[in-house]
């Protein structure tokens, strides 16, 4: 916007995933929210009520997998098809921890998500990141927090 006047109309570009997560303020009260409901379910022995962003399925027909892809296929939640999924699906999937040692770069949840979900679970109990990563992409933003982070550390 320019005062009142819309300069560009970007809402095409979000997911509905990313609406939800617009709309709940953060991504934070949605898998909280995934997880819960996810727990109660099975705890009930019924079906997860569809109240949440619809699942986002992608295929490629004869592409193999990449390791991060085999985990999510694997460990997906409530996925429609017996189709293998590839990077850009936005679906659930169960994990108890979520690691990263990658010596080539930085591989955060972030990129997790990028590579096969949206939401890396609903129901992960931890997850960590070696620090060393951290200053591989020297941005505006990076430049802002190391020093935060090692003054933590």
């Amino acid at each position: 916007y320019n005062g009142d006047k819309e300069l560009v109309d970007v809402s095409s570009a979000f997911t509905p995933q990313k609406v939800e997560f617009m709309k709940a303020g953060g991504s934070y009260a949605v898998v909280f929210g995934k997880k819960l409901q996810t727990f109660a379910a099975e705890t009930l022995g019924i079906e997860a009520p569809a109240v949440y962003a619809a699942s986002k399925e992608i295929s490629h027909e004869n592409q193999g997998l990449t390791a991060v892809e085999k985990i999510f296929n694997n460990n997906s939640v409530g996925v429609a098809s017996e189709t293998a999924l590839h990077a850009g699906s936005d679906v659930r999937v169960k994990v108890n921890i979520v690691g990263s040692q990658d010596t080539t770069g930085p591989m955060t949840s972030q990129e997790l998500e990028a590579m096969a979900a949206s939401v890396i679970s609903p129901i992960v109990d931890g997850a960590y990141q070696s620090g060393c990563h951290t200053a591989s992409v020297w941005d505006s933003k990076a430049q802002s927090n190391i020093p935060k982070l090692m003054a933590f550390m």
